[in-house]
């Protein structure tokens, strides 16, 4: 469920930035070079093979942990760690007091960018034009209110 979720996640951000991908039985990649926060290939089975994904145009996550990649060029960069509950409802839960949804506009927009570059790439990482990582993304799965979900085009 985890690789599927994070599959889709990819694919929704990749379609708004027109980036072309396939989703198969065994794994997710992307058929073109994906901006770089995002990743190229994710194993969605364990019985994924290297065939699957040698060929993504990015870093890959091998959600088993189970591939050899480096005789394609790649090295593991970092392990992480999938959270994972017992099946079932998720409890209700009020929002916190603290918690406030708004409508992003350029200029936070624009200091997201700027945070995400810093976070990326380090505080000394050139300033970027707004919209270089995040942008307006017309899937309603990508909001928590389905209302929220307008977007302008640029």
């Amino acid at each position: 469920m985890c690789a599927d979720a994070s599959a889709q996640w990819h694919s929704s951000w990749l379609d708004a930035y027109g980036v072309p991908w396939r989703r198969g039985e065994r794994a997710w990649v992307a058929e073109a070079r994906p901006p770089f926060i995002y990743l190229g290939g994710i194993t969605l089975s364990a019985d994924a093979t290297e065939a699957d994904v040698r060929g993504a145009p990015g870093s890959i996550y091998d959600s088993w942990g189970r591939l050899a990649l480096e005789p394609y060029g790649f090295e593991q960069w970092r392990v992480e760690r999938w959270f994972i509950r017992p099946p079932g409802a998720v409890p209700d839960a009020p929002d916190p007091p603290e918690l406030e949804i708004v409508r992003a506009g350029d200029a936070e927009v624009f200091e997201f960018e700027a945070v995400s570059a810093r976070g990326f790439g380090g505080e000394s990482a050139p300033p970027l034009a707004a919209g270089t990582f995040h942008r307006p993304n017309p899937d309603p799965r990508m909001t928590r209110r389905r209302a929220a979900a307008a977007t302008r085009r640029r």
